[in-house]
Formats: structure tokens, sequence, C-alpha cells
């Protein structure tokens, strides 16, 4: 696979190389490379586009910036320590990383889907709310006429 090119400034040192290396016989998609906000921190990315995405224009200063721009997703910022036993990474991501699907992907499928259905629900109400309101000031005046056939809009008359 091949990745995007890292800028110069946000690559990893030559002492630090073989970590690429090592993550790539683990995952080909993962990426690591200089923290932009955070001196002697290290990103670890994974590929979620093909391609980079097309505004190239964004700049340097973020991390998130650079992964829109890149195509890649945010795994994990790694201290500089952690790049003489790469292996370490690999154990703590396999430990301690919140994979969904290890965790219940289908509870969380479940909450997207009632806040979905929850959304919907609240533009219905929104809707017929307004609807009764237009009814409710269209009524008054329609009934002041004389032989009107509107029945009452569903609210009591105030004397």
């Amino acid at each position: 696979m091949i990745h995007v090119p890292v800028a110069p400034h946000l690559r990893l040192e030559p002492w630090a190389a073989h970590v690429t290396d090592y993550l790539a016989h683990h995952d080909p998609a993962l990426r690591i490379r200089k923290s932009a906000e955070r001196s002697g921190f290290y990103v670890l990315e994974r590929r979620a586009r093909r391609v980079p995405s097309c505004n190239a224009g964004l700049h340097d200063k973020s991390d998130w910036l650079i992964q829109a721009r890149d195509g890649y997703i945010h795994v994990s910022l790694v201290h500089w320590q952690w790049l003489t036993r790469p292996w370490n990474i690999l154990r703590a991501l396999r430990e301690e990383g919140a994979d969904l699907f290890a965790r219940g992907a289908q509870k969380f499928a479940n909450e997207i889907e009632y806040e979905e259905a929850w959304a919907k629900e609240t533009r219905r109400r929104r809707r017929l709310g307004l609807y009764r309101d237009i009814a409710v000031d269209a009524f008054d005046p329609l009934d002041r006429l004389a032989g009107t056939r509107i029945s009452n809009a569903g609210i009591p008359k105030t004397a």
C-alpha cells in the first residue's frame, strides 16, 4: 500500500526508521509520524481512504488537519521512548485498544439507530406542532365568517 508522503519536518528520525517497517508487518495501513502539536510525541494513524482528501491546502499545524488531508484516522499518541521497542506498541493496542467489535459493535449500532429514530420522531413532532399552530391561527377568523363548515381545530374556545 502506498502512503501519502509525510512532510519532511514530520518524518521519523533515522534511529526510528525501523518502526515503520515493523508496523507494516502487522498492518500495512498503519503510519507513524511526528506530532505537529506536541513535541516528543508521535502519532500512530491508520488509512481510512485509498486516496487523500481533495483539499490539499490544509496546513501542517494540527494533527487533525494532517489526518483529514491525507485520509488517515487517529489510532494513538505514542511517546518517543516507545519507538525503541515497537512490539510494545502493538501489544498495547491489542490489550488496551478500544475495538468496537470486541466491545460489542451491536450495542454501538443500536445506539446509533436509536438516535436516528429519535431525531426522526422529533422532526415529526415539530412538523405536526407547526401544522397545529397554523390550523389554530386560521380557525378563529374563519369561524367568525357566516356559513363556514370548519369543525373545531381541537382547542376549546376561550370566552
